[in-house]
């Protein structure tokens, strides 16, 4: 069996969250069941299709004195969710920490639960290795993070996209992935200190 090189995307942003985690002082939530939202539909008169995110719990980090919800999803659901992977969720709590852990908890899921299509979404894995950011023009984040990590993501780049050109899933009509992009494990600390950064100036 061939030796996997580098990190995968998942495990990039697993990675550059436990580093955040490390870097701030925190602490965490963990919801009594995990709190989905939609991040892709396909649907029409005769069926509805839906993919969404995960997130199990939430860390709150106090971030140049704002108060951050943050969390890593996972994608499950329908075909509509296969492209994607995870994301690393961003969202600014106006509650003050000193309210009593339950009451953060509910306004945490309900700020999730109605965050449709990455709207609080700092950052997203997709199933094929790549990263990216949201597509959604209420993201607020997604402009200062292609800018911060756009210029360097290649320089941690150890295995390329591969895709078999002739044949494509059943499914969704993409391509087949032969091999995903990897990384050097070193990057999740470089997007961790770059969203940190983003953070601060938020």
């Amino acid at each position: 069996m061939e030796e996997k090189i580098g990190i995968s995307a998942g495990e990039l942003l697993e990675n550059a969250f436990r580093i955040l985690s490390e870097k701030n002082s925190y602490r965490r939530i963990g919801f009594p069941e995990q709190v989905s939202v939609i991040i892709a539909e396909d649907s029409d008169i005769h069926r509805a299709r839906q993919g969404y995110m995960g997130y199990k719990s939430a860390t709150l980090f106090e971030i140049n004195k704002k108060l951050w919800a943050m969390s890593v999803g996972k994608a499950w659901g329908d075909y509509p969710a296969d492209p994607y992977d995870s994301d690393i969720l961003a969202i600014e709590i106006s509650s003050p920490e000193e309210k009593i852990d339950k009451d953060l908890m509910g306004e945490i899921q309900k700020r999730i639960h109605f965050d449709e299509h990455f709207q609080h979404s700092l950052i997203i894995a997709r199933k094929n290795g790549q990263i990216t950011v949201a597509e959604n023009p209420e993201n607020r984040f997604k402009k200062k993070i292609l800018e911060s990590l756009r210029p360097v993501a290649s320089k941690f780049i150890v295995q390329k996209l591969e895709i078999d050109k002739w044949s494509v899933s059943a499914i969704d009509l993409q391509p087949v992935v032969i091999s995903m992009v990897r990384y050097k494990p070193e990057f999740a600390e470089v997007m961790a200190n770059r969203i940190l950064e983003i953070l601060r100036k938020e």
